[in-house]
């Protein structure tokens, strides 16, 4: 070949180099998008697939949740009261009466505010009492088989006289009780 067929060849690859760099980094320029929007897309019907999975599964998770809640219901765990404050007032009773019937003197209750907590509404009594040393482990026993289910926070135990064995105690406790909420 001759030398201006070498040139030409030369010139023709340096012209094709010139073009087809650009080329390819604008086809990549835009095929990112596009492939970022198809892995996207495909995300998103993923997700409405799981989606969809749901929404058919509710109504069994929805006849679980109600079954639960009557077994509860059946086996006299919750209170059944209308009101949050009825049941609070039951609560009430219920603490006084316990500690009553352990040889405690009540001196003062307050009733705490409904708390709800996912369908499930925790009652609160709060209790300020007197009890004989030897009758607090008994009465502790009567909140944790009562029914419906007692739960005791915050115990608060002083003697009264240390020295004397005999004494009573001064006792604050807080009573959880639970119900349905509406």
């Amino acid at each position: 070949m001759a030398e201006r067929d070498w040139h030409r060849i030369r010139v023709l690859t340096v012209a094709g180099v010139i073009l087809l760099v650009p080329v390819v980094l604008i086809t990549a320029a835009a095929i990112g998008p596009v492939w970022e929007a198809a892995a996207e897309a495909a995300n998103d019907a993923d997700l409405a697939a799981r989606f969809r999975t749901l929404i058919a599964e509710k109504p069994a998770y929805r006849a679980a949740l109600l079954q639960a809640r009557a077994r509860l219901d059946d086996q006299g765990v919750l209170y059944r009261d209308a009101s949050a404050e009825l049941a609070s007032g039951e609560l009430q009773n219920a603490a006084q009466n316990l500690i009553a019937q352990t040889g405690g003197q009540v001196r003062s209750s307050e009733i705490g505010a409904p708390q709800d907590q996912q369908g499930i509404e925790t009652i609160a009594v709060s209790l300020d009492f007197s009890l004989p040393q030897d009758r607090l482990a008994p009465l502790l026993a009567a909140f944790d088989t009562q029914k419906p289910y007692l739960v005791v926070q915050g115990l608060d135990v002083r003697a009264t006289d240390a020295g004397d064995r005999n004494s009573a105690l001064d006792v604050q406790l807080t009573v959880e009780g639970f119900r349905e909420a509406p």
